[in-house]
This record gives structure tokens, sequence and C-alpha cells, in this order.
């Protein structure tokens, strides 16, 4: 509100906008609007292509009528006259959605889930003409495994820009990958495409770099050309010596080894860590090999050598290699470098050792804090939660959201403010977790959670139907809000909710809670197939001793004495 009497510190008026958004947010006006609006631009759609059935058919039609203006040229055409870039009063989003978009993308990678980072990506590329959109969007199809998307995408990125270095580089890798495994003929487009990049920077030793060892793969064909690009390569890199500068091509992921502070950096290495950072691990170690025996003028540190051999070694399988490389960095390191102790932290844990995981990342957060990744703050937070150790999960993420703040370490700092019960804190933590990505289904559901001990029972209603509309599938969670119901007596609540955990995942634990909730109403017969489901080899001896025991009162009240006796003998068989 402004006028006469009104605040005009900026801090307050942040935090009463901040309070604002929490509030629409929570109690579901600012995405019901959303939905609103939805819909009048669906009726528009139907309205302009004479759609009266379904919605989903209307707006198919219009991006295929969009997609069908103009075709993707090769990248030595030349032009951009890409589908998505040529729109008429296509405005798409703006430059601050863009970057918000982007934080929310790298976020759900790197938390792993790789769905609500691919919609992400795809609502950035609604801008029109956009290749640095695109490439991004190339690269992280490139690192979730998608090779043909990625190829798309990073041609289309060229096709908008035919002067975009970063996307020339990232799609000639990727032929020279193709290449090397499947067709051989992608290794031509790749040299095409390297040398596009040659002609935007032909004084850059990296881009000569790739050209020389496309070329090393071609063998016999091109003996002559990687003699005269190899040498090329050390001559342009002997100059660049003079002026040390960044990695252009790193793309600040984070990762050990992919430091821009690295002096002198070998060009082969510099193309082995674009390689790592597009998750190519045979190319990347290919381009190591080349460094290791000196085929760039520059002497090679052991240290980034190692680091970098590590990463190359888990993208390939070899988790004895990486880890060996890993140990042989970490003897090389100063006590001040942490990236070593992170690079043994995420080896552990990937090889599901987080006892030893959590080992390496506390003393790398002892040590250099603000150098670690966000990453290591909520692997970190999330081992001392699964121990039970919430004060120092919460430390953890308390201090991941001083220097590493988004949603993932807000909702982190609430989880851990719940379990030790301080329900305040708690809501104060998923209010900022909820502000920062209103889109966020176990934000939605943790707060429909934390109202419930609340016992803001409709605040929980209204949270948990958002938190279903973004697409909650945490089972356990929505078991936890389902035993939650049964505990305040909402057995119908309780149907519907574990009812939708069941059909995420069939697990005991949900059939356990999904049966006592139809014990409750009643519905024996329900009840009894969901109790008989829990009578697996999965399930826990409390889950199937309490199944049982149910199961016997149900035949009990059926007048069923062969079944219930039958039941009285499995108890007691559990018992021994």
């Amino acid at each position: 509100m402004c006028g006469e009497g009104g605040s005009t510190d900026p801090q307050q008026a942040a935090a009463k906008r901040k309070q604002l958004v929490f509030e629409l947010n929570r109690n579901g006006q600012y995405l019901a609007l959303k939905e609103q609006l939805k819909a009048g631009v669906l009726r528009i759609v139907k309205e302009q292509y004479h759609k009266s059935g379904d919605t989903h058919t209307a707006l198919n039609k219009l991006i295929a009528q969009a997609a069908s203006k103009g075709d993707r040229p090769s990248v030595s055409s030349g032009k951009a006259n890409s589908a998505f870039g040529k729109g008429k009063g296509a405005e798409g989003p703006s430059r601050h959605d863009l970057a918000v978009l982007k934080g929310l993308a790298d976020e759900a990678e790197l938390t792993g889930d790789q769905a609500a980072a691919d919609t992400y990506h795809q609502e950035r590329i609604l801008a029109p003409a956009n290749a640095q959109v695109w490439y991004e969007y190339g690269t992280f199809c490139l690192r979730t495994g998608k090779q043909g998307q990625a190829e798309q995408c990073l041609r289309e990125a060229v096709a908008i820009e035919p002067s975009h270095k970063l996307a020339l580089m990232a799609l000639a890798a990727l032929l020279w990958h193709i290449g090397l495994h499947t067709d051989s003929a992608h290794l031509d487009q790749a040299e095409t495409v390297v040398h596009a990049a040659k002609e935007i920077s032909p004084e850059d030793p990296a881009v000569w770099a790739l050209l020389t060892l496309v070329y090393a793969s071609m063998a016999a064909r091109r003996v002559s050309e990687h003699r005269n690009a190899a040498s090329e390569m050390r001559r342009l890199a002997k100059l660049k010596s003079r002026k040390p500068a960044g990695n252009p091509y790193l793309q600040d992921r984070d990762s050990p080894g992919s430091t821009s502070e690295i002096k002198h950096m070998s060009k082969l290495v510099q193309v082995a860590l674009l390689l790592l950072d597009l998750r190519l691990g045979e190319c990347a170690q290919q381009a190591l090999q080349a460094a290791g025996t000196g085929q760039g003028i520059e002497e090679v540190p052991g240290l980034e050598l190692a680091l970098c051999c590590s990463r190359a070694a888990s993208l390939v399988g070899d988790d004895t290699g990486a880890l060996e490389a890993a140990k042989e960095a970490a003897r090389a390191a100063d006590p001040d470098d942490v990236r070593p102790r992170i690079l043994l932290g995420n080896i552990y844990w990937a090889a599901g050792q987080p006892n030893q995981a959590s080992k390496e990342y506390q003393a790398a957060l002892r040590a250099a804090p603000t150098a670690c990744p966000v990453d290591l703050y909520l692997r970190l937070g999330t081992a001392f939660l699964a121990d039970g150790e919430f004060e120092y999960a919460r430390n953890v993420y308390v201090q991941a959201c001083a220097v590493r703040p988004c949603a993932s370490t807000w909702l982190g700092a609430g989880i851990a403010y719940l379990r030790m019960q301080d329900h305040h804190k708690a809501e104060v933590a998923l209010m900022e977790a909820n502000v920062m990505n209103n889109r966020h289904a176990e934000v939605w559901g943790y707060l429909a959670f934390l109202a419930l001990h609340m016992d803001q029972e409709p605040e929980a209603e209204q949270a948990l139907t958002w938190a279903h509309k973004c697409g909650l599938s945490n089972v356990h969670l929505l078991d936890e809000i389902g035993e939650r119901y049964i505990t305040m007596g909402r057995y119908n609540k309780a149907k519907d909710v574990l009812q939708s955990s069941s059909n995420v995942r069939d697990l005991p634990h949900a059939h356990w809670l999904l049966g006592d909730a139809l014990y409750e109403l009643g519905e024996l017969s329900q009840a009894e197939l969901h109790y008989r489901a829990v009578q697996v080899d999965t399930a826990s001896k409390a889950e199937r001793m309490h199944s049982l025991q149910q199961l016997k009162h149900i035949f009990k009240k059926q007048g069923d004495t062969e079944n219930a006796a039958n039941c009285t003998s499995q108890l007691k068989g559990l018992h021994i």
C-alpha cells in the first residue's frame, strides 16, 4: 500500500512483499490466479483454431503450426531461420524470467529432479531467437544422456547465432563422440563444425586442440592435418601462456577440477574439462591421455590431471580408477584445496557409502565452506536427516542458506526444524523456500504436513492440493501426511493421500496405513486386500505383524475362524 504514513524503508517494504507473496502462495490465491489466466488463454486458443473439444489438442495444433513456419538449416548454411525465432509478436519470457528459470532448472538438475529441470528449460526456449537458451538446453540434454535432443538444440543455437562459439564447440564434441561410437561419418561433421568455430576464433588454441583430437580419431585419413593442427595449437598456446586467463569453456557448475582459476592450463586439459562438463567421458579420457603424453606445449600439473582423470573414470563406470585418481589428487593437493575431498565425497556417495562421503564433505566444509557446491550441502544434510541427526542437519542447511540460498536449502532447513518440533522456524524456512519456488511440489507437501501438526487443517488441504498439482511424488512424505490424518481421525483424507502414494510407488508401508484407514471406515474387504499386500519379503517384521494382527481382527468379525487361526499361527512364526 502506498500513501501517507506508509513505510518508505526499503527493507521493510521487501519484508512485507515477501510476506504477502508467501501468504498468496500458501492459500493458493497466486496459483489460482495463474490457473484463471491459463483458462482465458486456452479459451482464446480454442476460438482462434475453432476447437470446441480438447484443449490439449488445440495447444498441440498451435505449437505444430508455429513449428511449421520455418526449417532449421544445417550449421554450414550460416543462416538463422529458427522456427522459434521468427514468430511475429512473440515476446516469450523476459530476461529476468529467463534467469529465474535457469536457476530453477540448475537446482532441479542438482537435486536429481530431471523432469522438473527439463520443464524449466522448455519454458525458457519460448524466448524468441535466443541462442544462449538453446545452447544451455542442449548441454542439459547432453548431461542427462539425451544426445539426439541435445544435437537438435545445439544445431538450433548455431542456426540462430552462427558465431556462438560455445554452441559450436559443444556440437563438435557431441558429433565427435557419436563418430567414435556409432557412425564414423559424424567425424567429418565434427571437423566441419570445429572449422566453423576456428573461423570465429582463429587464434584460440582450445579450438585447435579439439580439431587435433578429431583428426587423431580419423587415423590415416588426416595424418598431415593432425600434425598441422597440433603444431598450430602449440604455437598459439605458447603465445597465450604469456597472458594467463580463465577457461571460457567451463560452465561454472561447481565440479571439482572445473575451476577457472587454473593458470597456464593445458589447452588439451581445457577441452577435457569441457567434455567432462558435457559428460562425454571417453572423449575426455582421450584428451587427457594426449595432455599426459606431452602433446601440448604446457606442462600439466599432476593435481589437475588427477582430478580430471578421476571425473572421466567415473563417467565411464571405472569406479576403482576414479577412486585411485581422486586419492592421488588428495596427496598432491595443498591442505586448503578442498577439491579432492569433494571429489572423494562424490565418489563415495555415488557408490552408496554415505558415511564415508559425509566424512569427506565435513572436512571440506570445515576447510572452505564458501568453496563447497550446493549439492555437497544437500547431500550432507540428507545424510544427517536419514541418521536422525536433526541438529547437525539443521546446522548444515542453515549454513547452506547463508552461502548457497535456494529453495532446496531452505526446504532442508524447514524439514530439520520440523523434525526438531520447532514449528515456527520450520514455517519460516518453508516460507522462504515457497517464495523462491512456488512450483516445488515437496515444499507444498511439507507445508501441508506442517499445517497438520499446527492444527491448521484448511491450510493443509490447500497446500496439499497444490502439492498434487505440482506433481508430488515423494511417497515417504505422502505416507507421513496420511499417517497424520489417521492420528487426527480424518480417515477419508488419509485414504485419499495414501491411495496417491500407492499409485506413485507400490510399497508395503502405504498398504499398511491404507489398510488402517479403510479398517476405521468399515471398508473391511478393501482393508483386507491392502493388509494382504503387506505380506511380502520387502516388508519389515513390524509391518507384517501389524497387518496380520489386523487381518485376524477382520476374519473374526466375519466369522472366518479358519483364516483367523492361520493368522495366529503366522504371528507365532514371526515371534520366533
